[in-house]
């Protein structure tokens, strides 16, 4: 669905700057359909699952399917689309961090005079209070959040410049109007795909989150000395 999103703002800035017919982005919005085992026939035949994508979809158009993935390449379409998918990830991840940081700081309210051990070189040291573990467990997801909300903004990123990046059949407004229609940066170059660093920074900062959860849940950091708070 995210590929046929972008399919559409292409023609919908295709049709914007009278490259193609006016009227042709709404039938194929209100005409384009596909099913995902037809494709995955069709590319059984094309060894290419942009290409039997386009085939699926094009066969339930009609004249206006010619204009759809116009002036485009594989990576245009797919690159974009991934944006897409990344940064409505990102926003599921960054809402659901951000309630486990309600539970969080709840947690070091209510025990904030709650006590247990403190731990140093592996031993028992000073005495803490968990309410005081659960701040600095709040802190940590805090940073966390925030790196995954810069990570968003460095993957919501497209491309609509053609094979190898260099607007050989298209136009670099085409490319700025369909970026702006979806929501998201054109890059400011790229070859036939959005350059990877993009995706390896938010795989690092999952990384780090997820660092964070095994040590919220390593049950030798959180050995209380109190019965009545939960492991």
């Amino acid at each position: 669905q995210s590929w046929l999103d972008v399919e559409i703002a292409v023609c919908e800035a295709q049709e914007h700057f009278g490259n193609i017919p006016a009227g042709t982005s709404e039938k194929v919005r209100a005409g384009a359909k596909f099913s995902v085992e037809r494709i995955h026939e069709i590319g059984q035949e094309t060894a290419h699952d942009l290409i039997a994508f386009v085939r699926a979809v094009t066969a339930n158009l009609g004249d206006e399917g010619k204009y759809v993935h116009y002036g485009v390449t594989s990576y245009d379409i797919e690159d974009t689309a991934m944006a897409l998918r990344l940064r409505q990830g990102c926003d599921i991840i960054i809402e659901d961090m951000n309630k486990l940081a309600e539970v969080i700081a709840r947690l070091a309210r209510e025990h904030k005079m709650t006590p247990m051990i403190g731990r140093t070189h592996g031993v028992q040291a000073e005495p803490i209070t968990f309410g005081f573990k659960a701040a600095v467990w709040y802190a940590q997801v805090k940073r966390d959040i925030q790196r995954i909300e810069n990570a968003r903004e460095v993957v919501s990123c497209g491309k609509i410049s053609g094979a190898v990046g260099i607007f050989g059949n298209i136009d670099p407004e085409i490319e700025e109007f369909v970026c702006e229609r979806l929501g998201i940066e054109a890059a400011p170059i790229s070859t036939q795909i959005v350059q990877r660093d993009r995706l390896a920074a938010l795989i690092a900062r999952m990384a780090i989150a997820g660092g964070t959860c095994e040590n919220i849940a390593d049950r030798k950091s959180t050995r209380l000395n109190s019965s009545h708070v939960s492991q």
